[in-house]
């Protein structure tokens, strides 16, 4: 029996926290930017098949991520089918 995979949805302050992030990693290190960059993107992947894979969040009807080999945390919301970046 397989597994349907959830849809995952960035929010608009998602988007732009990681890009200040990325931006902000790239002006002093290109190579460190790009390597966290994917590890966020296959975190969040994961996430697709595995959303309960994140602990329970600090804020109700949330739960965080941790991006191993980084400081980041992606907090996100799961509903249904629907997984919500935050």
């Amino acid at each position: 029996m397989s597994r349907k995979a959830h849809e995952t949805y960035w929010s608009d302050a998602a988007q732009a926290d990681c890009e200040y992030i990325y931006d902000y990693i790239d002006s002093n290190n290109p190579r460190a930017a790009i390597a966290g960059d994917d590890r966020l993107e296959e975190a969040v992947e994961r996430l697709m098949q595995f959303p309960m894979s994140g602990r329970i969040g600090r804020m109700n009807g949330t739960r965080e991520l941790v991006v191993i080999g980084t400081p980041y945390i992606a907090a996100y919301q799961l509903t249904d089918r629907i997984i919500r970046i935050l």
